[in-house]
């Protein structure tokens, strides 16, 4: 009869997992990340965080993280039209206000008499 190998599976352990999700924030402070978009900017300066306008890197704290994971404060938009205009919205009592910008009316088609 052949013995029937299965694999191992090892999960990361509570204290490595806490190591590395340590790391991440440290490196969230410390350089802190690029941000291209002015008003990420002034949203990161409003909520309290270390803002370089020059460079547009945000050093986010901590604190921030946490708070935004706790009230669920961030989600991704389902709509490809909304997410062309933002990538994020706030949630209500959110550390955040993310307002996607107005929707402009399409242009009405032209008709023949603009030619008269």
């Amino acid at each position: 009869m052949i013995k029937t190998v299965r694999p191992k599976l090892e999960l990361l352990s509570k204290k490595f997992v806490e190591k590395i999700i340590d790391e991440a924030y440290i490196i969230l402070e410390n350089p802190g990340i690029f941000v291209e978009n002015k008003q990420a900017l002034r949203f990161f300066g409003d909520a309290g965080q270390k803002v370089d306008n020059r460079t547009q890197r945000v050093r986010i704290k901590r604190s921030l993280v946490e708070r935004c994971l706790l009230t669920g404060a961030v989600t991704r938009n389902s709509s490809s039209e909304e997410t062309r205009s933002t990538l994020i919205r706030a949630r209500p009592g959110s550390p955040f206000s993310i307002t996607p910008p107005a929707r402009r009316e399409s242009p009405k088609p032209r008709t023949s008499s603009h030619l008269q």
